[in-house]
């Protein structure tokens, strides 16, 4: 019943973070709208200010639980969130778009290696099979004319943010299992808030009279691809790897170049489809162990025991 149970949550933390790569991957299209009358700064100040006040209210009950350590772990955790997004803006500016939407995501590749050094986890051949056909498919849906085999200083930019990230995965995972989910989500983007904010502040031009829909846009990119999106992701992460979680979340600009088509119109052309199969791929093959274990039945599951 153990083995059942444990399945069973292994699933429904599947099935989270793939909505969690869904509401990221719809973020593409709503971002280009924002990005329109906020300037970077301010949108990642009134995004995570919105999506910290969003979770509040969710768990209103829970604040008076707040204590040092919990404190602690989130300020760690925004640490790391927010030098993804600095990495990722001031990246793009020296590189190509489609370069950037690529370095930024190899964050998929690195997850294995900081567990390996940092946390002495064995990299299993599934694992290492999944992370290259989740590489391959993310170069094949970023792959332009001009991606060719030079290494722009943009282009480490962009690296180190797909590092900071996937510390922050990495990071996520250890720290989800002896805190509460909803709390340390909570105070994880109140600091990024803040900090998005502060940096406002001092290098760009308060929005003044933004339109409706970039404000109805920022307050969902709020509520479900920053509050819903990491509170799914720190929940999921207590019974899922930090490996597994990677390359769940190599689906995320998949999904970004399929909501752009619907959103934005744009193409995706056939590189691009190549590449969406093969991250698919890879994800199916990494949790293909987990789909044979669910088709046994209890009293098989029972003998093995």
């Amino acid at each position: 019943m153990d083995k059942i149970c444990k399945i069973k949550k292994e699933n429904l933390g599947i099935i989270g973070l793939i909505i969690v790569t869904i509401f990221w991957g719809f973020g593409f299209p709503a971002l280009k709208i924002v990005g329109e009358y906020f300037p970077t700064f301010y949108m990642i100040g009134f995004r995570f200010g919105i999506a910290a006040i969003t979770l509040s209210i969710l768990f209103y009950k829970k604040l008076r639980l707040i204590d040092k350590k919990l404190v602690k772990n989130g300020l760690i955790l925004s640490l790391f969130l927010f030098l993804t997004y600095i990495f990722a803006t001031v990246g793009i500016m020296y590189t190509t778009s489609s370069r950037a939407s690529f370095f930024t995501c190899i964050h998929v590749l690195l997850i294995p290696f900081i567990l390996r050094i940092f946390l002495k986890v064995r990299v299993t051949k599934k694992t290492i099979i999944s992370v290259v056909f989740c590489t391959l498919g993310l170069f094949l849906l970023s792959y332009t004319k001009e991606m060719g085999l030079a290494f722009f200083s943009g282009d480490l930019i962009c690296v180190l943010g797909a590092l900071c990230y996937g510390f922050h995965v990495v990071i996520t995972g250890v720290l989800a299992k002896d805190n509460d989910a909803a709390l340390l989500t909570i105070i994880q983007l109140f600091f990024v808030s803040v900090f998005g904010f502060i940096i406002a502040f001092f290098t760009e031009t308060m929005p003044i009279a933004p339109s409706g829909l970039s404000v109805f846009t920022l307050i969902l990119l709020g509520v479900f691809c920053s509050a819903i999106a990491f509170y799914l992701q720190t929940a999921c992460q207590k019974f899922i790897s930090s490996d597994r979680v990677g390359v769940i979340f190599s689906l995320e600009p998949v999904f970004g170049v399929i909501a752009s088509y619907i959103v934005l119109g744009e193409s995706l052309g056939a590189a691009g489809i190549l590449g969406g199969i093969c991250v698919f791929i890879a994800l199916s093959y990494q949790e293909s162990d987990i789909k044979f274990r669910k088709k046994e039945t209890p009293s098989q599951l029972e003998v093995k025991e």
